[in-house]
């Protein structure tokens, strides 16, 4: 009996833990494997593109407290390139005074008295 039972642990298949869905990368037919998306949940998924975390999927219309929590441990978010994701440059908080005034005095150039 404990050779049948060692041949047949090792002639079954390796399974592992099911691949994690990424939500940046994954195609529509990808993300409706997941439980509880069809193909209406995978559109809104898709449209909700970029994610930067998978909490963000809460956001999606459609997914709540409880649907979160069952996919949560089936989503990933990959990294973004940074070149899509790169902030512009930053505004100035205010523009420079005009040559010759002093503006924290109220007095200069343009200012009546």
């Amino acid at each position: 009996m404990l050779p049948l039972v060692l041949a047949l642990l090792l002639a079954a298949p390796d399974v592992g833990p099911p691949a994690l869905v990424d939500l940046n990368a994954a195609s529509e037919a990808e993300l409706m494997t997941l439980p509880g998306v069809g193909q209406k949940r995978a559109r809104a998924i898709v449209a909700r593109r970029p994610f930067l975390r998978v909490k963000e999927l809460r956001r999606v219309k459609g997914i709540g407290a409880r649907r979160y929590a069952k996919l949560k441990a089936m989503v990933t978010v990959a990294r973004f390139p940074r070149a899509r994701h790169r902030p512009g440059p930053r505004p100035r908080r205010r523009p420079p005074p005009p040559p010759g005034c002093t503006p924290w005095l109220g007095v200069g150039p343009g200012v009546p008295p």
